[in-house]
């Protein structure tokens, strides 16, 4: 019987708070303080919205840099390559020289 009586208050407490707080909300200050949480909700969301545009930004300019870095480290490598080879057929060339004379 405790617990029926302990759930009723709670039932009729919950009600009573949620009629005080529709009352207040419908009073001039509840609606001042509503239209001050949503300036400050929508400030937070064009914040969140802007950070998210760096975050985005960010993520481009380091993927851009990849990209071309990764491309320069081709150019080198296939650069040092043919330098190789290059010194390779001067290296073949020179023992022919030798060998002939």
């Amino acid at each position: 019987m405790e617990k029926k009586n302990s759930n009723s208050l709670l039932l009729i407490t919950g009600v009573i708070a949620g009629a005080a707080t529709v009352y207040f909300l419908k009073s001039k200050k509840g609606k001042e303080l509503l239209d001050i949480a949503k300036n400050k909700v929508d400030e937070l969301v064009d914040e969140l919205g802007q950070k998210a545009e760096k975050i985005v930004d960010l993520k481009e300019i380091k993927e851009s840099v990849l990209h071309n870095t990764e491309d320069k480290i081709d150019s080198v490598k296939t650069t040092m390559n043919e330098k190789i080879m290059e010194f390779q057929t001067g290296i073949k060339n020179a023992k022919k020289e030798l060998n002939q004379n």
